[in-house]
């Protein structure tokens, strides 16, 4: 038999081109990089949504204590409108309003000049001797000139906050009478401060525009009289501006405790006041940190799994190279098929094993890749399942994508549950005969100062008191009466007219209130009664506001067994009439 001729396989079976290198470095580096951009990115976007979030609780904290300023505000109003009508005895109604109100520790009726006629406190027994002239004080001269004033921040004797209210006593006729002057106990807004819930370790705090602290969880550090000027974030909000991120870390501080904290700050106006928030960076960013953990975890898995796939690659890369070599032999071999039978079978069976060994080898090798892809889903499934720790709000916004911010004014969704309520015939009424006159003059007593801050020209074109009872809800009509007004005002340039106008038509009181306003494109009056719907040239004169105001006006109004249209032409203002059924 003659020998077999030696088979030639190459030097280097298991070269790889640079070229392959060069490409696997710089997939790894790009590989790198952008799993870096993306931790990056989530660490951002984790401190822009806690940002957000201290943000939305400390509105929510302005709204609650601005809401519960306005109605201290408006129970002295109330007061001054009953000392105007003269249908209360004086005495009587300071009793009333103290028992009513534990917050207001003083009240004081002044009269036209600005001196003291009479006096109620909480602690302490009035004589004569010590009523006083307010005659030459700020509260009296702004109160003479038909404004509200409010008075700066004071401590009692006991370190609790204060702070003084002046309000005008009018006549029906609209005389100066003098006015009221009420000191109200800011320690209620402790307790409105406490009551929000902020979550996790997150907490609130007001202080006032010298930089004192007035309400904060731990009543001992307002009663210690803390200033908070040193803070950065304070003297911003302070110093005008209306929001403070807490995205700049020089707005940063260290709390009572020493913890550096995440701040968020904005402005109360018109008190000039700020509201803040604070959490300790260890816990607000706690989100944003596991985050970056996760994500250095998964590169390095990925990284690893990469150079698995390498190491594959060039092996199977090498057993082509070795299988080639057998290929080109039996190629030669096979011109000399019956002088190398035996090397010919021979080499079919080492081919044969190599072949095998190829198969045996892929096979675990899918194995082996099949345990770090398992690896990777299962890291990110328990990611997503929340098994490394709860989800942040930025976490599920970036893995999930199913998560996006809500919260509203308080006088909003006041607005949203009311338009809910007409839509769905859950809004209780209960209807009583009423002189709509009276009722009238009471909600434009209420909005005199606005009156008289744009300089409007109100006029009656019926005079007639002696209008027919008519069967309303007093309450819900009221409102009805505020939302057309309100608009007369709020859409009436600074010196207009606004006139109103009693008829009695057909068995219904129809009541119309006239404008010289900016007046309703036509292209929107077909919309203007819709839910949420706001005229363009509305929303570019006063951008606040719901939309909700006429729909629910309307609402009331056919519940009344009324209707309500207008007529209106741009630039020259808008008439609003609306029906209501007599009493039989």
């Amino acid at each position: 038999m003659v020998n077999p001729l030696p088979v030639e396989f190459p030097q280097k079976s298991g070269f790889i081109p640079r070229s392959f290198w060069l490409l696997i470095i710089i997939a790894v580096v790009a590989f790198i990089v952008s799993n870096g951009y993306f931790a990056y990115q989530a660490v951002k976007n984790g401190e822009e949504n806690v940002s957000s979030l201290h943000l939305e609780i400390a509105q929510r904290a302005e709204e609650v204590i601005r809401h519960s300023l306005i109605q201290n505000q408006r129970a002295g109003e109330r007061v001054s409108r009953e000392l105007g009508l003269k249908a209360t005895d004086p005495k009587s109604l300071l009793l009333s309003f103290m028992r009513d109100n534990p917050q207001f520790i003083r009240v004081s009726i002044l009269d036209d000049s600005g001196l003291e006629t009479m006096r109620n406190d909480r602690f302490t027994i009035i004589t004569q001797s010590d009523l006083v002239d307010f005659g030459n004080r700020m509260e009296f001269i702004e109160a003479k000139k038909g404004e509200i004033y409010i008075g700066e921040i004071y401590f009692s004797e006991r370190g609790e906050p204060m702070i003084s209210i002046t309000t005008p006593i009018y006549s029906p006729r609209r005389d100066f009478l003098g006015a009221l002057y009420t000191e109200l106990n800011l320690r209620f807004l402790w307790d409105l401060l406490g009551s929000i819930s902020y979550g996790g370790s997150v907490k609130a705090y007001l202080v006032d525009q010298k930089g004192f602290l007035i309400a904060d969880p731990d009543p001992s550090l307002v009663l210690r009289k803390e200033n908070l000027l040193e803070r950065l974030v304070v003297k911003k909000v302070l110093g005008g501006e209306k929001i403070v991120g807490g995205l700049n870390p020089e707005n940063r501080y260290r709390n009572s405790l020493g913890e550096k904290v995440f701040t968020v700050g904005i402005r109360l106006e018109p008190y000039g006041w700020g509201i803040f928030t604070e959490e300790p960076l260890s816990s607000a960013l706690v989100a944003s940190r596991r985050t970056s953990v996760v994500g250095i975890s998964l590169t390095l898995a990925s990284i690893i799994l990469l150079f698995i796939l390498v190491y594959v690659i060039r092996r199977l890369i090498a057993l082509n190279i070795k299988l080639h070599g057998l290929i080109r032999e039996l190629d030669r071999g096979g011109k000399m098929l019956i002088r190398r039978d035996l090397e010919l079978t021979r080499a079919n069976e080492k081919l044969h094993e190599l072949d095998q060994s190829k198969s045996n080898f892929i096979s675990v090798t899918a194995h082996q890749l099949r345990t770090p892809l398992s690896g990777m889903k299962w890291t990110i499934d328990m990611v997503l399942s929340g098994t490394l720790g709860p989800l942040s709000i930025e976490q599920k916004s970036f893995l999930m994508k199913c998560y996006e911010s809500n919260e509203r004014m308080i006088i909003l969704i006041n607005d949203m549950l009311g338009a809910d309520r007409i839509d769905s015939d859950k809004l209780k009424y209960r209807f009583v005969p009423t002189q709509i006159f009276d009722l009238l003059d009471n909600v434009l007593f209420e909005m005199i100062s606005s009156v008289t801050k744009k300089k409007l020209q109100m006029s009656f074109v019926n005079k007639d008191r002696n209008l027919p009872q008519v069967h309303v809800d007093t309450e819900k009509m009221r409102a009805v009466l505020q939302n057309l007004l309100e608009n007369a005002i709020k859409y009436t340039p600074v010196g207009g007219k606004i006139g109103i106008d009693f008829q009695v038509v057909d068995g219904f009181v129809q009541i119309s209130i006239q404008d010289s306003g900016i007046g309703i494109p036509e292209e929107d009056k077909k919309n203007i009664f819709k839910r949420f719907f706001r005229a363009k040239n509305a929303i570019k004169m006063e951008t606040d506001g719901s939309g909700l105001g006429l729909f629910i006006a309307k609402g009331i109004i056919e519940k009344h067994g009324g209707k309500i249209w207008f007529e209106s032409k741009v630039g020259e203002g808008t008439i609003f009439h609306f029906t209501i059924p007599i009493v039989k």
